[in-house]
């Protein structure tokens, strides 16, 4: 099986919104100690990313699955729409994404009619905020700076020593996850398949991490839930869009 990259290097900005301003735990409901949002999938795809490094797409393709199975109205997109959203956004080249410029893109338009109203950085070594980002709106973009020590592994582990444990050393990755355990374990949504990766792993190889806000989720009668400041969110989301 061919596996496709395509994540270019983690680009910050300054604006950033984050999941730990507007995310009180301590009003939340419990966050489960096991959650998976890929339950109700009718299967798992390529989307493309064994011919082309669009992860990036892929990951928004299998992120718009994950969403609307749980409404019980799975909509998995054509290979065709990954193919032309990945050549519009690099302007016809073969080069990978950048996933915040991605993400900004898909908030200001759509992919086949599936808008997304923000987005919100979460920190990947905080296990407490990825598993109310999975829980809470259906998972988490993960960009991840693979080594060479991950192609072979069945379950993404840390591998001390050399250069092949070295972040990057096999390239930039994204995938969504939409599943932990209750040791903190994470599971991927990429290549067609679920991928296990530790927390170890995460905290060593996880660049960066987002949480995207979309009616397909909420709409599947998720409410939205005590302890997260909306009122504040969107207010700042109008602010960033005036500068």
């Amino acid at each position: 099986m061919d596996r496709r990259l395509g994540k270019d290097l983690p680009e910050f900005d300054r604006r950033m919104l984050r999941l730990s301003k507007y995310l009180d735990l301590a009003k939340l409901p419990p966050i489960p100690e096991a959650d998976n949002n890929y339950v109700k999938m009718s299967k798992f795809t390529m989307a493309m990313n064994d011919e082309l490094p669009c992860c990036v797409v892929s990951g928004a393709v299998h992120m718009i699955q994950v969403w609307t199975s749980m409404a019980a109205r799975e909509r998995i997109l054509p290979d065709s729409m990954v193919e032309r959203t990945y050549y519009d956004r690099t302007g016809g080249f073969d080069t990978g994404l950048n996933l915040l410029q991605f993400l900004k893109w898909w908030r200001s338009d759509s992919i086949a009619g599936h808008p997304i109203g923000a987005f919100v950085a979460v920190n990947p070594t905080n296990m407490q905020q990825m598993k109310a980002a999975i829980h809470l709106f259906g998972g988490v973009f993960t960009g991840i700076g693979l080594p060479l020590s991950a192609q072979d592994q069945n379950v993404w582990d840390v591998v001390h020593g050399g250069p092949q444990s070295r972040p990057y050393s096999w390239g930039g990755h994204l995938t969504i996850c939409c599943q932990y355990d209750a040791g903190g374990n994470l599971f991927n949504y990429t290549w067609g398949d679920k991928v296990k990766m530790t927390p170890a792993f995460a905290s060593c190889y996880v660049d960066e991490a987002y949480a995207v806000l979309s009616l397909d989720w909420f709409r599947a009668d998720h409410k939205s839930p005590d302890g997260f400041a909306w009122r504040d969110l969107l207010s700042d989301l109008n602010k960033i869009k005036s500068m």
